[in-house]
């Protein structure tokens, strides 16, 4: 069993389903089974038992990424209820303009039939100017995360590998110019604000680093400068601005390496989630394994 259960969207009748999102009622379920097969505690009581090297093997805590409203208006009441505390990883460009990422993501939900469609004029304006990528390559993308779909690989590895940010941006910027999707209006009922996030750290839960941007291009690479303006552009605004210290982090897309340890040593954090089970015990504190809550 990996420590840490992982979760990103919920949906609600303010929040639209969408691939990997699950209700109030979903979440309680699985709040309800951890508890019956593992030692579900609190962040806080997590990271105590981490530092003091007490972690036992079904020790299990709850992680969220990405700073989405609808963490905070369906999963943290329930949590509540349950007298549980969390990590919460937040990237701090959220609070300069709307990320394009949770954007993106509403808007192929919420204009389209299905993701089969959405895909479908995707990869047709990209083939227009590029070439067939083999079909190897889109099955090896990612393959470590198994929920993941062929077109999805597929997305993904286009998205991260193929495109610049620019560019992406350019395609969806005209997929929504065509299906008249409102930005401005959906966007600020995507992420939660300062108020929320204070909320949290009132309540105990426990904020952490995910990255400056968010962004693929900047945070996987071998740059060692660049990666840590990412992260510590990311502590300084959450240290400030919520009057914590940040000594936790969760690596956006899964994406880490040697450098990047190296910045979270000199940053002083003590607590690494990955996106990915990669063993039964703690090797390393920055490399802690983490299991999607759609896989349980």
């Amino acid at each position: 069993m990996a420590f840490g259960i992982m979760f990103h969207h919920f949906h609600d009748k303010n929040h639209i389903k969408s691939q990997g999102s699950i209700s109030s009622r979903k979440f309680e379920d699985i709040l309800i089974n951890l508890k019956k097969k593992y030692n579900l505690i609190s962040a806080n009581i997590f990271f105590e038992k981490l530092i003091k090297n007490t972690i036992k093997d079904n020790d299990v805590c709850l992680t969220f990424d990405d700073g989405l409203k609808c963490q905070y208006e369906i999963a943290f009441p329930i949590m509540k209820r349950h007298n549980l505390t969390a990590f919460f990883f937040i990237y701090s460009q959220i609070f300069k303009k709307i990320p394009k990422l949770e954007i993106y993501r509403d808007f192929r939900f919420r204009c389209y039939k299905n993701l089969r469609e959405f895909y479908k004029s995707f990869f047709e304006i990209f083939f227009q100017n590029n070439k067939k990528i083999p079909r190897k390559k889109i099955i090896n993308h990612l393959k470590k995360y198994k929920f993941y779909s062929f077109n999805d690989r597929k997305f993904r590895l286009i998205r991260d590998e193929y495109l610049t940010s620019n560019k992406f941006n350019s395609i969806m910027n005209k997929m929504m110019k065509q299906k008249n999707y409102d930005l401005r209006r959906i966007g600020k009922k995507l992420i939660m604000n300062r108020k929320d996030i204070k909320s949290l750290v009132n309540h105990g839960n426990i904020i952490g680093l995910h990255s400056h941007s968010h962004d693929i291009h900047n945070i996987n690479n071998n740059n060692l400068k660049k990666l840590y303006l990412e992260y510590n552009s990311n502590k300084m605004y959450l240290d400030k601005i919520f009057k914590i210290k940040t000594n936790s982090v969760s690596y956006p897309f899964g994406r880490y390496n040697s450098y990047t340890l190296k910045v979270m040593k000199k940053l002083d954090i003590k607590c690494g989630f990955i996106s990915n089970f990669n063993s039964k015990k703690i090797k390393n504190k920055l490399l802690i394994s983490r299991i999607d809550h759609n896989i349980l």
